[in-house]
Parts: structure tokens; sequence; C-alpha cells
């Protein structure tokens, strides 16, 4: 589906989309101008905190124990990273740059920021974003860790387990008509409806908390569709909103940071991952015993 979406791209809009953000109709620029323009500093960091994030989340509890020095490290390194990649895009904004050292000078005099803090300076996109990074962990944790739960837990088969996703799938379409009807014809906006959203969403993660703790099925699927719910109510709205409030200069950034893998995906799977995992391994212990 990814070639032929691409296939089609091509066909259809190559000539009613730029070819680069830095060329017009009138000039465009050559590629070494381009290959300037990129942040390599900022990749350098940003991927070094994602791989020491990534392995401790990944390693923890599992491999080695959550209070283990190489789990710890890895946390502190990697915090350590993001800060120094925070200050690194805050040195790349046009006021800061006489702030960097000569020597350094020409790796910030060209390159634009791989996430340019402005962004974060309006709260609306601040909270459309956190409010996405928690849908995702909703729905990603329902889509890839919910099976493994009903795999080990109540010994289904891998089909079996997959079927139950089946509760959670219609609360998601559900929330996603609702929230079109009641934008475009009851509220006449997404504030009420994003709020609403958040709130269906933030109650049944507890109330699916509890059930998973008692392992009361009828309970876990009724949840499920609650959660489903939430998750429809807000979230192709962030990304609406996010586009409204920016300008042109960054909506397209502020989308790419919002949408795709960097933050969302790796909070999203990663950390219900090492809570599913301790609660998978208590369960099995129990049934041991």
């Amino acid at each position: 589906m990814c070639v032929v979406a691409h296939i089609i791209f091509f066909i259809l809009l190559r000539k009613k989309v730029r070819i680069s953000t830095y060329d017009t109709a009138e000039e465009r620029q050559p590629l070494s101008f381009k290959l300037k323009k990129i942040d390599y500093l900022g990749l350098v960091y940003f991927l070094a905190a994602c791989c020491c994030i990534i392995l401790a989340l990944v390693w923890g509890g599992s491999q080695y124990p959550w209070n283990s020095g190489r789990i710890i490290a890895l946390l502190v390194v990697g915090c350590i990273l993001i800060i120094a990649f925070v200050f690194h895009e805050w040195l790349l904004e046009p006021a800061n740059v006489t702030r960097v050292p000569a020597m350094l000078r020409p790796f910030y005099a060209h390159a634009s920021p791989m996430i340019p803090l402005e962004i974060f300076r309006d709260w609306d996109v601040v909270i459309c974003m956190g409010n996405n990074v928690a849908s995702g962990m909703v729905m990603f944790g329902q889509f890839y860790y919910i099976a493994i739960y009903f795999t080990i837990v109540f010994s289904y088969t891998p089909q079996e387990a997959g079927q139950q996703l089946l509760y959670f799938l219609p609360g998601l379409g559900v929330g996603a008509w609702s929230a079109i009807i009641f934008v475009l014809r009851v509220f006449r906006g997404t504030k009420v409806v994003l709020i609403a959203g958040s709130v269906i969403m933030a109650v049944a993660t507890g109330l699916f908390s509890m059930a998973v703790e008692n392992k009361t099925k009828p309970q876990l699927f009724g949840f499920m569709a609650m959660l489903g719910v939430g998750v429809g109510l807000v979230s192709h709205l962030n990304l609406a909103c996010v586009n409204v409030d920016l300008n042109a200069d960054t909506i397209t950034l502020a989308s790419t940071n919002d949408a795709l893998p960097c933050h969302r995906n790796l909070t999203s799977l990663l950390l219900p991952l090492s809570r599913w995992r301790s609660r998978t391994n208590t369960d099995v212990l129990r049934r041991k015993q």
C-alpha cells in the first residue's frame, strides 16, 4: 500500500508541490546549499539520546534490573543528551548564533533547527502535542500489548488474543465520527471535543488498569471500548489544531514532529512495554506458585 501511495502521489501531485522548501518558481538552490541546512549536530544528539533511552527501556526489568548501573547510566546519559539537544536547538535560533564559539560557528551559521523551539512557545501547540503523545500511548498499547497480555495471563491462542482488539476498534470509530459531527455541527470548534475526549481517555485508562488488576473480562472489554472512544475523539484533532496555530514557516516541522515517530512512537511503544512486561511477569510468577 505504501508503494502504491507513493506512485499515486508522484503521478497526481508531482506538479502541485514544491520540490524543496528552499526552491521557488523563480530560483532553485544548489545541492550544496541544501546540505548546509541539515542540522548534523542535532541529529547526533537526538539519535544518541533515543538509543540510550530505548536500550534502557528495553533492557530494564528483563535482562537487567531497573536499579542496575547499566540501566541508570543509560537513562542519565539519555537525559543529558536530550538537554544538550535542546540547548543546541536554542543556539540555532538567529538571535543566539552569536553566542556560539567561533570554531563551531560554521555548523550553526547555515543549519536549520531540527525542531524549532518557537513551536513550544505556543501553549496550544504544547498541549496538543502532549495530548497526542498520551493518545498514542493508549492506542499503541492496545494494538501491541493487549494481545500479549491475553496470551500470557489468560492462555489465549494468538488468534484469540488478536480478536480481543475488536472491542477497541468500534469505540475508536465511534469516537472519530462523533468528533467530526461535534466539531462541524454541534460545537463549531475543537476545544470542547478535545477536553471531553481527554477526560474520557484518562478515566478509561484508570478503569482499564483496575480491570487488568482484577482480571475481569467483561470490564476489560467494556473499558477497551471506552478507551477507543476517547482516543477517537482526540487523535486526529490534535494535528488539526497544531496546523491552525502555527505560521507557514514552522507548520511542516510541527506537523511532522506531532504525527511521526520521533517522540510519539518512542514513548507510545516503549513506556507501555516496560509496564506490560512487569505486569505479565508478575502474573506468570503468581501462576507458577
